[in-house]
C-alpha cells in the first residue's frame, strides 16, 4: 500500500468517526434524561458536581428556592433544643 492510499484510508476512518460522534451528540441533546440533568445542573450551578448528582437522582424536579445562611440555621437548631 502506498502512502496516498494509507492517507485516504485514514481520512475516511476519521470522517466516519466524526459522523458517528455527531450523531451520538445529536441523540444526547434530544434525550429527555440529559435535558433534565442540565436543568438541575443549571439550577444548582454553585453546588459541587457530586451534590448536583445527588439532588438530580433523588429529586429530578427540584429547584433552588432560597438559601439559608449558616447563622440562621444555627438559630433554627438552637430554637429546637
Amino acid at each position: 500500500m502506498d502512502q496516498q492510499s494509507k492517507a485516504g484510508e485514514l481520512s475516511a476512518g476519521i470522517r466516519k468517526t466524526i459522523e458517528q460522534l455527531a450523531n451520538e451528540t445529536d441523540a444526547a441533546r434530544q434525550s429527555e434524561l440529559f435535558r433534565n440533568y442540565l436543568k438541575t445542573s443549571a439550577a444548582f450551578w454553585d453546588y459541587s458536581w457530586h451534590n448536583q448528582m445527588l439532588i438530580w437522582r433523588q429529586r429530578p424536579d427540584a429547584r433552588l428556592l432560597g438559601v439559608v445562611s449558616e447563622t440562621s440555621m444555627v438559630q433554627i437548631v438552637y430554637s429546637l433544643i
